[in-house]
């Protein structure tokens, strides 16, 4: 599965900004400097929950202002992750949800992005899966947008949609 793991752009290329894993371990030991939701991941995974809780409560309050900045696809993934981590789905389903229905304002150039579609589609994956149990309606929007954005994509990514469907069409129960 692709996962995100730089929620900036910086100088960095593209095949940087994102490798194949599962869990946190590639959010916190990817290459470059350690900045945003990097930085989070390996204080989490060095067991630093209440500085990580603190630093998540600050990305909250500056998202209040008015002229706040909208998480780009990568770096959401990459903050619902480590918000899941801590047990903070609510947190995580927020993040990944307003990054999608920014989605609308977002440059072109995002969508020009493997990095970043790759994102939106697991965002919208997540989005399914989050939403499953409390909110029918929002998970089987997003599934039904993961579906079509993925439609031809590769057998891994095909399964794990139809997981997510399989978990939608049971209201979220296992």
């Amino acid at each position: 599965a692709l996962v995100i793991v730089n929620g900036h752009f910086g100088n960095q290329a593209p095949l940087e900004q994102a490798q194949a894993c599962i869990g946190l371990a590639p959010l916190a030991h990817s290459a470059g400097p350690m900045r945003g939701i990097n930085r989070v991941a390996s204080l989490l995974l060095n067991g630093d929950t209440g500085t990580v809780r603190g630093m998540l409560a600050g990305m909250d309050r500056a998202r209040q202002q008015p002229d706040a900045p909208v998480p780009t696809p990568e770096s959401a993934v990459g903050e619902a992750l480590v918000r899941v981590a801590i047990g903070d789905t609510t947190g995580a389903l927020a993040v990944v949800r307003r990054a999608l229905d920014a989605l609308p304002v977002q440059s072109p150039r995002v969508f020009l992005s493997e990095v970043s579609m790759g994102a939106i589609g697991r965002s919208m994956l997540l989005a399914a899966t989050w939403s499953a149990r409390d909110d029918a309606p929002q998970a089987r929007r997003w599934l039904s947008s993961v579906e079509a954005l993925w439609a031809h994509a590769d057998a891994p990514l095909r399964a794990e949609v139809a997981r997510v469907r399989q978990l939608v069409e049971s209201d979220g129960a296992p």
